[in-house]
């Protein structure tokens, strides 16, 4: 997922921390389907998401938390 989305470790656990990607725990790590990261482009496309600030502020103003 983070070559897919090109991001590193710290900004994709914000995008799931902060409900904009879909995961779930498989053993120790996280998983997600093609269909939600296309949902998550979807949702992001026009934003600049490149710090976990950036990721909050998005949330906050589309009421994800």
């Amino acid at each position: 997922t983070m070559n897919y989305l090109h991001v590193g470790k710290d900004l994709l656990r914000a995008f799931r921390e902060y409900k904009l990607l879909k995961m779930w725990k498989v053993s120790r790590e996280y998983r997600t389907t093609l269909e939600d990261i296309d949902d998550f482009i979807e949702l992001t496309r026009g934003y600049d998401l490149t710090c976990e600030a950036d990721v909050r502020t998005f949330a906050r103003t589309h009421k994800l938390i």
